[in-house]
């Protein structure tokens, strides 16, 4: 039997150096409340986006140290959020002065989506649809899951998007590790890269891997006080055999809590099934 039956998209933890700003622009523009009962300190403070949490946490750096807004680097790549009309969403975030870093459009999957950073250059996703997989490895889960889908006008947390250097050995740590379903993949015909965006489930949200037949630019350098995208958290069936499995694929790192670099750079925060802020745990 699978020791992790249910993992799943907890939270996505944000660097940020003004909080006060941080707040303004994620729960006064995006409209996410602070969660209810998390702790809010002048260090942190926990959001509620439906299906799952973002966790802002205060770093002293201005900017983050060596990101770059392109999905071909290694690592965690931006934060998705479903709404129900993505181009609403888009005059009001333009309306507040945030530039676009992708203009509303149509991708391929036939979703709509926008793209625009947060104060401390976190690349944020709209996406808008029933994401349309090329090849769809599990038929019976994907429709599960569409049917599910109801978006409202609030901002719903969706996926995490990472890049790897290896999609096989991203999929042993997250399909088969920590037991993801995968759920289809979308290449992109005519990358000369050999770009390929590829789905797991993790309960109602998403991983979502890019990969390439070339070798992905390194990771930004693992640091303690880096702002914009931080960590992916997940709560899984046994946090500790969880981490027993990936050790071979991932390091740990210091910190409160299981805390894993995986082999492309991500941070991983490993959770007990039910972890609330809230309560500590």
């Amino acid at each position: 039997m699978d020791p992790n039956p249910t993992t799943t998209l907890h939270h996505v933890e944000l660097g940020v150096v003004d909080l006060e700003r941080s707040l303004g622009f994620w729960t006064g523009l995006l409209g996410l409340p602070v969660a209810a009962g998390a702790p809010a300190t002048d260090e942190e403070a926990w959001l509620d986006a439906g299906s799952g949490l973002v966790h802002l946490v205060r770093r002293p750096r201005p900017e983050p140290a060596g990101w770059q807004v392109v999905n071909h680097q290694s690592g965690l790549r931006h934060v998705g959020f479903t709404v129900a009309d993505v181009d609403a969403w888009a005059e009001r975030v333009r309306a507040a002065g945030v530039p676009f870093a992708i203009a509303p459009m149509t991708a391929l999957g036939e979703v709509r989506i926008v793209f625009f950073s947060d104060p401390d250059g976190a690349l944020v996703e709209l996406v808008a649809g029933r994401l349309v997989h090329t090849t769809v490895w599990n038929a019976e889960l994907v429709a599960e899951r569409d049917a599910a889908a109801a978006p409202g006008e609030a901002l719903v947390l969706d996926h995490a998007a990472l890049t790897t250097a290896d999609l096989d050995r991203a999929l042993a740590t997250y399909r088969d590790d920590l037991a993801l379903p995968a759920l289809g993949q979308v290449p992109h015909p005519g990358d000369e890269r050999g770009y390929v965006r590829s789905y797991l489930a993790a309960g109602r949200g998403t991983l979502e891997l890019f990969s390439y037949d070339v070798a992905p630019l390194p990771a930004a350098a693992d640091d303690p006080g880096r702002t914009g995208l931080r960590a992916v958290g997940l709560t899984t069936g046994d946090p500790e055999l969880a981490e027993r499995r990936l050790r071979a694929r991932a390091s740990a790192l210091e910190g409160p809590g299981r805390r894993l670099l995986d082999a492309d750079g991500t941070t991983l925060a490993l959770l007990p099934p039910g972890f609330s802020p809230a309560a500590g745990g």
